[in-house]
């Protein structure tokens, strides 16, 4: 479990807990640039199968995925992309590694692209350029953080790191450690940001966004608190 001052910001979306299944809501955008509000949830049971269905405001909830009943499964998290074009299934059958499948959505009706074991838990996200963004723990005051695309190739990886953020729109993460060093990324560009060095004991602890920069504040244990300024890239 990451500490609070590693977690990346929260998505935008609401998640409600019904009956120990999951449903999140996502704003996607339609045709005249019109919000339209649909939810994607996970419904079924052990005995019947686990399916992921869409509802809108008003009608019924259309099926979009249904999984067989065996091996059994939990679904830790559905997810819709910012483009509306796709959405991901994180789940776990019994017994074996937590898979992730990454679906798109057509006019001509639903199509898996990819599916594959991350290797680790922790929490994952859409991100700018219908990217995911995946950060787990590696232990005490120690976070990874990786990015990829929708066929499930890695596209960035920092491990190590004691902190990371994201930030409210999205479209960067920043990534420190120890001693003062910092990395931000662009998840649509990859492009990134190198600054500072990591020199003597010093420990990450907030993050501002303001304008085009980010600033993390490390603090050390002896002296004043350090701050590392870097340009979004």
């Amino acid at each position: 479990m990451l500490s609070p001052s590693c977690r990346a910001t929260p998505r935008a979306h609401r998640r409600i807990s019904i009956d120990a299944l999951a449903v999140f809501t996502a704003v996607t955008l339609t045709s005249g640039d019109v919000l339209a509000v649909e939810t994607l949830r996970a419904n079924g049971t052990y005995a019947t199968g686990l399916r992921v269905e869409l509802c809108a405001a008003s009608g019924p909830c259309q099926t979009l995925v249904r999984y067989p009943t065996q091996p059994p499964r939990s679904i830790q998290a559905v997810e819709v992309s910012p483009s509306g074009r796709h959405f991901f299934v994180w789940s776990t059958p019994d017994r074996h590694a937590r898979e992730l499948d990454v679906y798109e959505r057509t006019n001509s009706g639903v199509t898996r692209v990819a599916r594959w074991s991350p290797g680790f838990g922790g929490e994952l996200r859409w991100v700018e350029g219908d990217r995911l963004w995946h950060s787990w723990g590696c232990g005490t005051s120690c976070v990874t953080g990786q990015l990829y695309d929708t066929q499930g190739r890695t596209l960035f990886s920092e491990p190590a790191a004691a902190a990371l953020w994201e930030s409210a729109d999205h479209r960067f993460a920043a990534i420190a450690f120890h001693g003062g060093a910092v990395v931000v990324l662009r998840f649509a560009t990859l492009r990134t940001t190198r600054v500072g060095a990591s020199i003597g004991a010093r420990f990450p602890i907030d993050v501002v966004w303001r304008g085009g920069a980010v600033r993390v504040r490390f603090e050390a244990a002896r002296g004043a608190p350090l701050r590392v300024s870097a340009a979004l890239p």
